[in-house]
């Protein structure tokens, strides 16, 4: 399964709780998702432990509009949460958002493909 979002597709890898825990801590700098059951704030914040490079995170409701973004998220911060509540989070790594030219807006929307 891929999400779109401005011609841009990302494969959603982080859909269990051991996963999203896991996330990108220990790994080279790369897209991911993080997928949860359901709806809520807690449940899509992120933790930036053992996370050697800056990322932006994106945070989508259940109909895939963007509810909240940080960009250049320092490496080792404890957490961060959206302020509204995400079903869904990119984690990407801020040069290569920068290098393809994506630009983030609260209330767009994205599209999920399946494969």
């Amino acid at each position: 399964m891929f999400v779109t979002y401005l011609s841009n597709k990302f494969n959603i890898v982080c859909n269990t709780f051991l996963k999203r825990a896991l996330g990108l801590m220990f790994s080279a700098p790369k897209c991911v998702i993080l997928k949860t059951k359901r709806e809520s704030i807690a449940g899509s914040s992120i933790h930036m432990l053992f996370v050697f490079f800056r990322i932006d995170a994106v945070w989508l409701d259940k109909n895939l509009r963007i509810v909240d973004f940080k960009k250049n998220m320092l490496p080792f911060i404890s957490s961060a949460a959206p302020r509204r509540k995400a079903k869904y989070v990119f984690e990407i790594p801020s040069k290569l958002r920068k290098k393809i030219g994506m630009e983030i807006s609260l209330g767009e929307k994205a599209s999920i493909t399946e494969i």
